[in-house]
C-alpha cells in the first residue's frame, strides 16, 4: 500500500511540475505574441528550432543512463555534463559569430538556456535514482516560476527580447549554482559506487544523443521549410498554434519517464509478463485516451482558445489545431515504445529509426509545404509521428522476442 500511495505520489508531483512548467512556456509565447509581433515569435521560435538539436545531442539521456544503471559513480556523471556544456557553448559562439543576423544573439541566448538547463537534469538524477519525484517537481516549478516571472516582467515593461532572455539565463545560472546543486546533492547516496570512466558515458551517450539530436532536427525541419517558404511571421502563427501541442506531449512524457525504474526492475527479475502488461497495455491505453481528449478538445475549443489567448489573427488557423492533434496519439504511443527501448537497453537500433523517420520527413515536409502550405507542415507532422510509432514499435517486439519473452 505505501509502494502504491509513493507512486502515484511521484506521479502527481511529475505530472503537476510540467503542466505548470508546460503552461508556463506556453506564456511565453502569448506575451511575445501579445507585446510583440507575429513575426517575434516567428524569431523566437526559430531560435528554439535552431538551437534544439544541439541541446538535444548534448542531452544524450544521461539522467536516465544513471537511473537505470545499478552502481554508478555520480561524479562521473557530473563531470561529463561539464565537459559537454563547454562544447556546446563554444559552438553557439561559433554559430553566433558566423550566422550574424538581426536575431543572432536571441538564438545563442535561446541556446544558452537548454544547455544549461541540462545542468538541472542531470542533478535531477539523483533524487531521481531514489524515486524522490516529488522533491524533482518541486524545485523543478520553483525554477520555473522564478525564471519566466523574471522574463516576464521584463518583457512588459522593456518590450525587449534580447534582454528578457539575458536576465532570464542569469537568474536560472544564480538558482542553480545557489541552491538547485546543494539540494539536490542532499540525496547522493554515499555507498561505495563503482566509478564509470567519461568514455564509457559517452559510449552509452551519444547513440542516445544523436537519436535526440536526429528526432530534433526531424521535428524542427517542417519549421525550417516554413521560414524559407512562407517567411517567418508565417512560422510565428504556425509556432503558436502548434504550442498547443506541445502542453500535449510534455505532459506524456513526464508521466511515462515516472515508469522507467520499475520497467527496468521488471527486465533484471525476468518479470516479462508485468513489462509488457505496461507497455502494451497501460502506457498506450493511457496514451490514446489523452490523445483522442486532446482532439476531440481542439475541434470544439480550437477557435475559440486560439482567439482569446492569441488574438483574432490567431483564431483564423484553427483548422491546422485540428489537425495536427492528431499525431498527438501516435507520438504519445511512440514515446512509450521508446521508453521500453531504453528499459530493454536496445539503445543501438534507435538512431537507425530515427535517420528513417528523418529522410521521410526532409522528402514529405518540402513537397507537401510546397504544395499545401501550412495544411502541409500539418499533414508531416502525422505522417511521420506515425512512422516512428511502427518502427519502435517493431523493434520493442523484435527485441523482446530476442530474449525470450515473446
Amino acid at each position: 500500500m505505501n509502494n502504491k500511495k509513493t507512486f502515484f505520489k511521484n506521479i502527481s508531483w511529475v505530472f503537476s511540475a510540467n503542466l505548470i512548467i508546460a503552461f508556463l512556456k506556453w506564456l511565453v509565447l502569448i506575451m511575445i505574441a501579445n507585446l510583440l509581433t507575429p513575426k517575434d515569435v516567428g524569431v523566437y521560435s526559430l531560435a528554439f528550432a535552431l538551437s534544439a538539436p544541439l541541446a538535444m545531442f548534448m542531452h544524450m539521456k544521461l539522467r536516465s543512463i544513471y537511473v537505470a544503471g545499478n552502481n554508478a559513480d555520480f561524479s562521473s556523471f557530473s563531470k561529463t555534463r561539464d565537459i559537454l556544456t563547454i562544447i556546446s557553448v563554444i559552438v553557439l559562439v561559433i554559430m553566433e559569430i558566423f550566422f550574424s543576423t538581426s536575431m543572432s544573439y536571441v538564438i545563442l541566448l535561446v541556446g544558452l538556456i537548454k544547455i544549461f538547463d541540462l545542468h538541472s537534469e542531470i542533478y535531477y538524477a539523483i533524487p531521481h535514482k531514489s524515486e524522490k519525484l516529488s522533491f524533482i517537481g518541486k524545485i523543478m516549478v520553483s525554477k520555473h516560476l522564478l525564471s519566466f516571472g523574471t522574463f516576464f516582467f521584463l518583457l512588459y515593461f522593456t518590450r525587449d527580447l534580447v534582454l528578457s532572455l539575458a536576465i532570464q539565463l542569469l537568474v536560472q545560472l544564480i538558482f542553480f549554482f545557489f541552491f538547485e546543486k546543494p539540494r539536490t546533492k542532499r540525496y547522493l547516496l554515499h555507498d561505495k559506487m563503482e566509478s564509470e570512466s567519461i568514455i564509457s558515458i559517452l559510449k552509452k551517450g551519444v547513440p542516445l544523443g544523436l537519436v535526440l539530436m536526429i528526432v530534433s532536427f526531424q521535428s524542427n525541419f517542417p519549421r525550417y521549410v516554413i521560414e524559407h517558404l512562407l517567411g517567418v511571421e508565417v512560422l510565428g502563427y504556425f509556432s503558436a498554434v502548434s504550442y498547443l501541442l506541445v502542453l500535449g506531449n510534455t505532459l506524456m512524457l513526464a508521466v511515462t519517464q515516472t515508469f522507467l525504474p520499475s520497467l527496468s526492475r521488471y527486465l533484471s527479475n525476468k518479470n516479462y509478463n508485468k513489462f509488457k502488461k505496461r507497455v502494451f497495455g497501460e502506457l498506450n491505453l493511457l496514451a490514446i485516451g489523452i490523445g483522442l481528449t486532446a482532439i476531440i478538445l481542439c475541434y470544439f475549443l480550437g477557435e475559440f482558445v486560439l482567439d482569446f489567448f492569441y488574438g483574432q489573427e490567431y483564431a483564423q488557423y484553427q483548422d491546422i489545431l485540428t489537425i495536427l492533434s492528431f499525431s498527438l496519439v501516435f507520438n504519445f504511443i511512440g514515446w512509450n515504445f521508446d521508453l521500453a527501448l531504453l528499459a530493454l537497453d536496445y539503445i543501438n537500433i534507435q538512431p537507425i529509426i530515427s535517420t528513417v523517420v528523418l529522410l521521410a520527413t526532409i522528402i514529405f515536409s518540402i513537397l507537401s509545404i510546397n504544395y499545401y502550405g501550412l495544411y502541409g507542415a500539418a499533414y508531416t507532422m502525422i505522417f511521420t509521428n506515425f512512422l516512428q510509432m511502427i518502427l519502435r514499435g517493431m523493434a520493442t517486439v523484435y527485441k523482446l522476442k530476442k530474449i525470450g519473452a515473446l
